[in-house]
């Protein structure tokens, strides 16, 4: 993979989860739950911080749609605060590509994207998650002097942020009615119902990235030190907190694929028997075609 600018060669070397992450940023969805999913994984590979910095700059720089360009920027916010509080690598890395990539998603964008993008651009300066003088040259590229007025929030809460990224691909989107049409088979009198909230759901739980952030959650938990008695109290209760969350996330988890699996076998059961309707149907039409070439040869 050719790098991106702004990359030094320490990410030559092949990475072995780049097609993998490639994949999940193609997946990656307006909702907060989706970023921060992936910007875990992200710092989950922390080891290969450059290499993902490199792979998130060249997804975004093929993005044609603003909104999608937005949204990638709005996955290595996540990745870079939540980096810099952490100290890991990962906040340097996706910075050291902002020079290259803000611009490029800037110029293409509508008034509306290039005030977000500022606006995360000052929240990056003002949290020092980026170093002045990269914040300065990423302004001069973009044709600022300074940093925009605070009205237009970069990161606002989860359903403002989704709803301004779906506001601008809406247009592109098609009506769920025209998803169930594509889809072949849920309405009409077959009586499958519509398979849109259930081609929703395979989509949502197709991911399955989850098992990656409970991986980098517990690879915070030294159970070496819990269990010799060196851990502070805190640090035992953080990591009593942490697991019963996540038994609980991963158990609702897996009562979603069990609904999962029993909605996709009423579904067959309701389509298998929309297709004998159907087949019963057309033998009827060819019979009665049959019978009126009949009276016509009389």
């Amino acid at each position: 993979t050719a790098l991106a600018p702004g990359l030094s060669g320490s990410s030559t070397m092949p990475w072995s989860k780049e097609k993998d992450f490639r994949e999940k940023l193609s997946k990656l969805s307006e909702s907060q739950q989706s970023i921060q999913t992936l910007s875990h994984w992200v710092a989950f590979h922390k080891a290969n911080a450059a290499h993902a910095a490199n792979v998130w700059a060249d997804e975004a720089q093929r993005a044609a749609d603003p909104h999608r360009q937005l949204l990638l920027v709005y996955l290595a916010n996540d990745v870079m605060q939540n980096s810099r509080r952490k100290g890991t690598p990962c906040a340097d890395a996706f910075a050291s590509q902002m020079a290259t990539v803000l611009p490029a998603a800037h110029a293409a964008a509508t008034p509306t994207v290039r005030a977000k993008l500022e606006r995360l651009l000052s929240i990056w300066e003002e949290r020092a998650v980026m170093p002045a003088p990269q914040v300065a040259e990423v302004r001069a590229a973009l044709g600022g002097e300074g940093p925009p007025p605070a009205s237009a929030p970069a990161v606002p809460p989860d359903s403002q942020q989704a709803a301004g990224l779906q506001a601008g691909a809406q247009q592109k989107r098609p009506r769920p009615a025209d998803d169930a049409g594509a889809g072949g088979g849920g309405g009409g009198g077959g009586g499958g119902g519509s398979t849109v909230p259930l081609l929703q759901a395979l989509e949502r739980l197709t991911d399955d990235s989850s098992l990656d952030v409970v991986a980098a959650e517990r690879d915070k938990v030294d159970v070496v030190a819990i269990e010799r008695g060196e851990a502070a109290p805190a640090e035992v209760a953080a990591a009593t907190s942490l697991l019963a969350g996540q038994r609980k996330r991963l158990a609702t988890e897996l009562e979603q694929r069990r609904q999962l699996i029993l909605a996709l076998a009423a579904a067959c059961e309701a389509q298998h028997a929309c297709c004998a309707k159907l087949q019963a149907s057309a033998g009827e039409a060819e019979a009665l075609v049959a019978r009126i070439e009949a009276w016509q040869g009389a």
